[in-house]
């Protein structure tokens, strides 16, 4: 009885993460519920070893041999980081709604690095990233049939764009959602284009397409460019460490037809990217505050941030003062669009840096640069693409202090990772 119970715990694991794998792009309140039953099923495996199996030390050993722990140890202190932030910090409510977003921080590391590794062998870790993919692709379709029926019922054709057509998050996120699937695609047609058939070749390169096409529609400038970047350093690494000179040459094509004709008729998206370019390239519109638009907001919001970090560089101004600081510097410089839209500072860097100071921007930026030169001694290209993807859009996002966000980054930190230890 005590074994089967043991074999339907473990079974339960490997179900849960794949379901919060393929709910990730889909739905946040049925994502927090599977997120809630993992770490529940992760307390009652600790109850069995330690009160039925008395098996008192069986994580702790698990823990000491995961070629994870460092990295799990950094991710750990980084949410003390923001629990010790609450100590100086006035605004409890905020920071303890602030440290409840950012659990998944803690609960992924803990369990990903103390339960049975099986559970991260090849075949279940393949089923996992392709429950990720299936949930991305469903969630592009459903937001193509509201927006299809909407213009049906409407004639309305900026229903297809932006955060019109992005039903579940915001397009910023669900274009890195979409990102990623694109280099899961790549990497795939790259490690097994010799057991994929020939039309599933075909199939995978009108899907990377497909995918492409989307992240215009979603209209995210951070997602376009980081898309061409992330591109970029996957033709780079297909070049230098592969030698796949033919399989280059054939996404370069389809990036640049795809983006021309996006450019073309995509107006939306192109009009977008075109008035970021002039807005940071002409300081005089960044300077006049009256005008809201995203891009000066972004650069006033990092200016205000650099001005508080320079009087609270060690620590930083607490978890739960943040917003409150924020908005008191945007009132001492009349920043009128960004106080009324009440935004964060848009770089989990430097929002990091002001809620806990250097120490907490040193263990964020360790959580990356290990997995970083990790990829890069283990060619791994998918991990590496990760890294990069996630860079790109902490220096564009908040990325820690959203749901959408913080699962995606602390959900596959680990699990990428924890690929390497099974």
């Amino acid at each position: 009885m005590l074994n089967k119970i043991q074999q339907y715990n473990q079974t339960a694991y490997f179900y849960l993460i794949l379901l919060i794998a393929f709910f990730i792009p889909l739905h946040k309140k049925i994502l927090t519920v599977f997120i809630a039953l993992l770490f529940l099923n992760w307390i009652i495996e600790g109850f069995l070893n330690f009160i039925v199996f008395k098996k008192v030390n069986i994580r702790f050993k698990k823990f000491t041999v995961s070629p994870v722990r460092t990295n799990v140890i950094i991710f750990i202190s980084l949410y003390l980081m923001y629990l010790i932030g609450m100590l100086y910090s006035s605004n409890f409510k905020y920071g303890w709604f602030d440290l409840e977003i950012k659990l998944s921080i803690i609960i992924f590391p803990l369990v990903f690095s103390t339960i049975n590794p099986e559970i991260f062998n090849k075949k279940k870790y393949e089923n996992i990233v392709k429950a990720f993919v299936f949930g991305c692709i469903l969630g592009s379709l459903i937001c193509l049939s509201c927006a299809l029926w909407g213009y049906l019922q409407t004639g309305q054709q900026n229903l297809f764009y932006y955060s019109n057509f992005s039903v579940f998050h915001h397009p910023s996120y669900f274009s890195m959602y979409i990102n990623f699937v694109s280099i899961i695609i790549i990497s795939n047609l790259l490690y097994n284009t010799e057991k994929i058939k020939r039309i599933n070749i075909y199939f995978n390169f009108f899907l990377l397409t497909y995918l492409f096409v989307l992240i215009f529609l979603l209209a995210s400038r951070s997602g376009v460019i980081s898309i061409l970047i992330v591109y970029f350093f996957s033709i780079l690494y297909l070049i230098i460490y592969k030698r796949k000179y033919l399989f280059s040459i054939i996404i370069i094509i389809m990036i640049c037809l795809v983006s021309f004709y996006s450019f073309k008729y995509l107006t939306l998206t192109s009009s977008r990217i075109i008035v970021t370019k002039e807005r940071i390239i002409d300081q005089k519109e960044i300077e006049d505050n009256n005008k809201n638009y995203s891009t000066n907001a972004r650069l006033l919001t990092w200016e205000s941030a650099f001005d508080i970090m320079k009087k609270h560089p060690l620590l930083g101004v607490g978890t739960g003062d943040v917003r409150d600081v924020l908005t008191k510097r945007y009132n001492e410089k009349e920043i009128l669009p960004v106080l009324k839209r009440y935004l964060n500072v848009h770089n989990q860097f430097l929002q990091t840096f002001l809620s806990i100071g250097i120490i907490g921007f040193t263990l964020l930026s360790l959580t990356l640069i290990l997995p970083f030169f990790k990829a890069i001694k283990e060619k791994d290209l998918l991990l590496f693409v990760f890294v990069i993807l996630i860079i790109l859009n902490f220096s564009v996002e908040s990325m820690l202090e959203v749901q959408a966000g913080v699962i995606f980054y602390s959900f596959f930190s680990i699990f990428l990772l924890q690929k390497k230890a099974s």
